[in-house]
């Protein structure tokens, strides 16, 4: 059953991987009880959610949802879904350990691991290649969070100034400098006096 129709498509203009929406404190929940592949929600409050319904990747999921990409786009233009779909993991989907915060979340369940999860939705979003999406709201709150919630929360700091070895090697060079240059400047104000 399609919850979809009749919404509105926009063009989606912000991203943000799983693995960043979950620095910034989104927590990830399936929602294995629902039919709709497609009904995904934001929710804010005291624990923010990203609900997502879950997605079981088998042997033949590629081919299916190829198949109902090509369908989609031929039969019904402007009601492309599956495509919507595809796009919104693509999105949450950047690298593998973004694929690996879904598969613990059970969003995506597999029989392989989280670099062929993050390939298939690759190879599945090249042909979606489509940024207008159904799930532009969702887009645009998860956005609006996403940018009040950064600086309120630790985890992104370690991540953008100590995410890898030479920005942290950079950070700590920077704090020793500026500790450094504030030594010389007070010892010089003393021996003015």
């Amino acid at each position: 059953m399609d919850s979809r129709k009749g919404k509105p498509v926009h063009q989606i203009e912000s991203f943000h991987s799983a693995t960043k929406l979950r620095q910034a404190g989104v927590n990830f929940k399936s929602r294995g009880d629902r039919d709709c592949l497609l009904d995904v929600a934001f929710h804010r409050g005291l624990r923010t959610e990203f609900y997502i319904p879950q997605l079981k990747i088998h042997r033949d999921t590629e081919s299916l949802f190829r198949n109902l990409m090509v369908l989609e786009k031929r039969l019904y233009p402007g009601k492309e879904y599956i495509c919507h779909y595809i796009n919104l993991l693509s999105i949450l989907v950047v690298k593998p350990k973004d694929a690996k915060l879904l598969m613990k979340n059970n969003i995506v369940t597999s029989y392989k691991d989280e670099v062929a999860v993050r390939d298939l939705i690759y190879r599945l979003a090249s042909s979606a290649t489509d940024l207008y999406s159904c799930y532009h709201e969702i887009f645009s709150a998860v956005d609006v969070y996403y940018k009040s919630s950064w600086a309120n929360n630790p985890a992104y700091f370690v991540e953008e100034f100590f995410g890898n070895f030479w920005k942290g090697v950079a950070t700590v060079s920077a704090a020793i400098l500026l500790i450094l240059t504030s030594v010389q400047t007070i010892c010089a104000i003393l021996s003015l006096r």
